[in-house]
């Protein structure tokens, strides 16, 4: 009876310490624009997953562990594109790391195979969209400023250019 009591505390101790049981395999990502109802593409840069979208201002769940390239545009405007990447989280850290001291290595496993313990980031950006000509760029939450990923940007221009290239010959 004694053990059947300590192996259920240990499972529940096990358990709230989980990041796949607090925060789940899913990440809300907040996005609004100005000006407003502009259109967020989110692509998985691994092509496992199918591309979504969304209409500003707008919440999305996106998968923890995949890196998405996220497009803001409008007509009109120019385009912000974003690399989102799952980084590690306090809470989610937190949970990863409790699984280790009380010695839930399966919890812990699990953790890592869903990218649980981990946040998408940059979240919860406000894009500013700047008319054509100009440099749009995005916020977070604390006011620190994003550019548009030029490295990205120049990859896409050498890649349509050796597309058009093959469509050419």
């Amino acid at each position: 009876m004694n053990f059947k009591l300590t192996t259920a505390v240990f499972v529940a101790v096990s358990l709230s310490a989980c990041a796949t049981v607090t925060k789940g395999s899913n990440d809300t990502v907040k996005m609004t624009s100005i000006p407003s109802e502009a259109t967020i593409l989110f692509e998985d840069t691994a092509k496992k997953l199918q591309p979504q979208t969304c209409q500003t201002p707008c919440e999305i769940e996106l998968n923890r562990k995949r890196i998405y390239k996220a497009t803001v545009s409008k007509e009109n405007h120019e385009d912000f594109v974003v690399m989102m990447e799952p980084k590690l989280s306090t809470s989610g850290g937190t949970a990863f790391a409790g699984n280790l001291l009380v010695g839930g290595l399966i919890g812990a496993g699990v953790d890592a195979a869903t990218g649980a313990a981990k946040d998408l980031t940059p979240n919860n950006l406000e894009v500013t969209l700047a008319p054509k000509g100009g440099t749009s760029f995005a916020t977070n939450k604390k006011g620190v400023r994003i550019e548009t990923h030029r490295n990205l940007a120049v990859k896409e221009v050498m890649e349509k250019s050796a597309d058009e290239s093959e469509v050419g010959s």
